[in-house]
């Protein structure tokens, strides 16, 4: 007799806490000095070019590691190996974490700077395997409720972000120590360390006992090569974080230059927006596991709310007179709309792939296909944020703000087109 699964058994809401944890301190870990480093590199008369650089090289870890996994996925099946992989990334995040605040002593800034984007691409590598394995065993373990429980667990990803930032800047500002930061993080991901240890189960178990679930390895040619307009999703996804990742680091000289309003203005938008996509994460994956409304809605829903929003969030030059000391308060709003368009469409958009290649296709994904599918959509997502990062340096030197909102705007609107082709594609 097969053991029944329940959501709300205390087994699984202690696996579901675990991998909250687990990955709400890789990405604390990502951004634990995103609120200081500027600060401290200034201290160091290190050229402010390089803080971008250094940012960005947790980017490169992600693609980096994206194009590992395809080789992995080509050539070698990690899917009954979950906790394993997560307690041997864990390990290598803390190794890591130490290592970045052992970074302050050393002396020469050409050696130290050499020494920080190797470990923030390790840092970037290691979060990104984190997710494609975690995701495997929420497929696993939450069957039947799948996009909910990833949608929860990607809240508590988006959550770290904020988060890190936060606990890295004010440990620094209490401590004044470089080191302070790395080390608190540190401390949290042991703790996530030991939950993993004591909680996570051996998912091979679960492969075998579980229903609904089952290893294909053995009727594989049976399953239909992905259609390429699986994919089309993923380019409003890239399209949309490209644009955040723009405008994480565009915010505040715009906010400063074009609002005049005070240093904590910008701060708000960054947390009103970290909350908005967290709180949306939950919605989203609550409204799509109910099917109350079909992916595709959803997901062309959230492509035209960031399209309309990026247009208000960098208006036109001659609209600035006329909004006046409403303009910080219509921004404001503006920012709430593109994040909770920009994580509605992220949060549908893996069962949205599936959806796609199972109707034009009118066959069933194998496992390793919805890996697969997993793989694509994380890279998409964080590459597209730190391509954005990389490029807002050159947009805001080429551009002027309103011409910076026009382009994302157009970007977004790319990807609305690409989901409004999927959707006619599935109804042909």
């Amino acid at each position: 007799m097969q053991e029944e699964y329940n959501i709300l058994s205390k087994e699984k809401l202690l696996i579901g806490i675990t991998l909250y944890l687990a990955t709400n301190s890789f990405t604390c870990l990502a951004c634990i000095q995103c609120g200081y480093i500027d600060v401290y590199l200034e201290d160091r008369e290190i050229s402010e070019i390089w803080y971008a650089t250094i940012e960005a090289s947790v980017g490169i870890g992600v693609a980096l590691a994206s194009f590992l996994k395809i080789f992995f996925w080509l050539y070698y099946d990690f899917g009954f190996r979950v906790r394993h992989l997560i307690l041997g990334l864990t390990v290598t995040a803390i190794t890591a974490s130490l290592l970045l605040s052992a970074t302050a002593w050393i002396k020469s800034n050409k050696a130290f700077i050499v020494v920080i984007i190797i470990l923030k691409t390790l840092i970037g590598m290691t979060g990104q395997t984190l997710n494609n394995v975690w995701i495997e065993g929420v497929r696993v373990w939450f069957p039947r409720h799948f996009q909910l429980m990833y949608s929860i667990i990607c809240s508590g990803g988006l959550l770290g972000y904020g988060v890190g930032a936060f606990i890295g800047a004010s440990v620094y500002d209490a401590t004044d120590l470089y080191q302070a930061p790395c080390l608190t993080v540190a401390v949290y991901l042991f703790i996530s360390l030991l939950a993993t240890f004591f909680v996570i189960p051996n998912i091979s178990t679960a492969y075998e006992n579980l229903d609904g679930i089952e290893d294909d390895s053995s009727e594989r040619e049976k399953h239909t090569p992905l259609s390429p307009y699986t994919f089309l999703p993923l380019i409003s996804v890239l399209a949309t974080n490209l644009s955040r990742g723009v405008m994480v680091l565009t915010l505040t000289p715009y906010s400063m230059k074009v609002l005049q309003v005070s240093v904590w203005v910008p701060g708000f938008y960054f947390f009103l927006s970290n909350c908005t996509m967290t709180i949306m994460c939950i919605i989203a994956g609550f409204f799509s596991q109910n099917e109350y409304v079909s992916f595709n809605t959803q997901s062309i829903a959230g492509s035209i709310t960031t399209v309309l929003a990026l247009l208000v969030v960098f208006p036109p030059s001659a609209f600035y007179p006329w909004l006046g000391h409403a303009f910080p308060y219509v921004i404001g709003f503006a920012i709430f709309c593109f994040s909770a368009g920009d994580n509605t469409l992220m949060m549908v958009c893996i069962s949205q792939m599936e959806e796609v290649h199972e109707t034009i296709t009118k066959s069933k994904l194998a496992r390793k296909q919805k890996n697969l599918i997993d793989m694509f959509w994380f890279a998409s997502y964080q590459f597209g944020i730190y391509a954005g990062r990389f490029i807002s340096g050159f947009l805001m030197v080429a551009l002027t703000w309103s011409e910076i909102g026009y382009t994302l705007s157009g970007i977004c609107g790319v990807g609305l087109v690409c989901l409004i082709a999927a959707r006619f594609k599935m109804k042909s």
